[in-house]
C-alpha cells in the first residue's frame, strides 16, 4: 500500500551502506572497499529505466570485476 512511505522511511545511510550507486569511479570505489572489507560476492539488482542500460551496468561491473580479479585496482 504506502510504498512511498516506506521508501521515505529507509535513511540514505543504509541506501549507500548497500547499494552501488553513482558513476563509474564511485562504483569502483565501492568495489575495492567492499573487497577490501572481506566481501567475495555481490547481489545485483540492477535497477536502470531500460534492459538495455541494466546489462550496460552489469557489463561494467564485471569490466571493475575482471580488472580486481587480475590483480589491478579497478
Amino acid at each position: 500500500g504506502r510504498k512511498a512511505d516506506a521508501a521515505l522511511a529507509v535513511p540514505d545511510d543504509l541506501v549507500d551502506a548497500v547499494s552501488l550507486l553513482g558513476d563509474a569511479s564511485a562504483i569502483r570505489t565501492k568495489v575495492v572497499a567492499l573487497r577490501d572489507a572481506g566481501v567475495s560476492t555481490l547481489l545485483l539488482n540492477p535497477v536502470s529505466s531500460t534492459p538495455q542500460q541494466r546489462v550496460a551496468d552489469v557489463a561494467m561491473l564485471r569490466a571493475i570485476r575482471d580488472r580486481l580479479v587480475s590483480g589491478e585496482e579497478a
